[in-house]
């Protein structure tokens, strides 16, 4: 049986503002919203989330209209 130890967790300075790290989710992100979050900050989770081309600009249009998902 191995031994499992817990480890210190890493979180962020309480009251620090972190919203310049934040994404909506990426399938509602075009390049343009992308770049926009990017030019805040170089570090936004855009950079890992969505290293390529927007889903958004490679699905059907009719997919992000109107508010309804797609089944």
């Amino acid at each position: 049986m191995p031994n499992v130890f817990p480890f210190r967790a890493l979180t962020y300075t309480t009251g620090s503002d972190q919203s310049h790290f934040v994404a909506p989710p990426y399938d509602v992100l075009d390049a343009a919203g992308k770049e926009r979050l990017l030019k805040k900050d170089a570090r936004n989770i855009v950079a890992i989330d969505l290293p390529h081309t927007p889903a958004k600009e490679l699905g059907p249009t009719s997919a992000y209209e109107g508010g309804q998902a797609v089944a």
